[in-house]
């Protein structure tokens, strides 16, 4: 016992020292990211039944047929507490890199300063006003 309490008081000593582990490995940086999109629909108080939507799609042409096939969500007027809330959904764990399409629209065309709003991160928007078309289609790249 004798010859064993000094092996096993070094073992202690060591492995609790700082640095005694191997070099700490760096975390990778993931390859994926969630997406928040922010939906806002604004202008519609005399037209309480405006509802904008949007959809993301994995093609161009879906998003310009309004197949939402990677996810989607909408938002009433009358759920947006009179254009002062906007509404989150989330994409979780898309692949950086990864081109996408969305679409925006609104369930009629948008008149005066009525407009649907969509807002992702790093900066990108795109909206449906009164000088664009009901849906309004945009593409975009997963972290960029």
């Amino acid at each position: 016992m004798k010859t064993l309490f000094p092996l096993v008081l070094l073992a202690l000593v060591t492995c609790t020292l700082p640095g005694c582990d191997d070099d700490p490995k760096p975390t990778p940086a993931s390859d994926s990211v969630d997406l928040v999109f922010d939906l806002a629909i604004k202008g519609y108080n005399t037209n309480t039944t405006g509802v904008g939507s949007f959809g993301v799609a994995t093609t161009e042409q879906d998003a310009h047929d309004s197949k939402a096939s990677e996810g989607s969500g909408s938002l009433a007027w009358t759920e947006s507490n009179g254009g002062k809330d906007s509404r989150q959904f989330v994409l979780y764990k898309r692949k950086k890199g990864e081109k996408l399409w969305v679409f925006v629209k609104a369930n009629r065309k948008a008149l005066g300063s009525q407009s649907v709003i969509l807002t992702w991160p790093v900066g990108h928007s795109t909206a449906v006003t009164a000088a664009t078309d009901s849906i309004v289609v945009t593409s975009f790249t997963v972290g960029q």
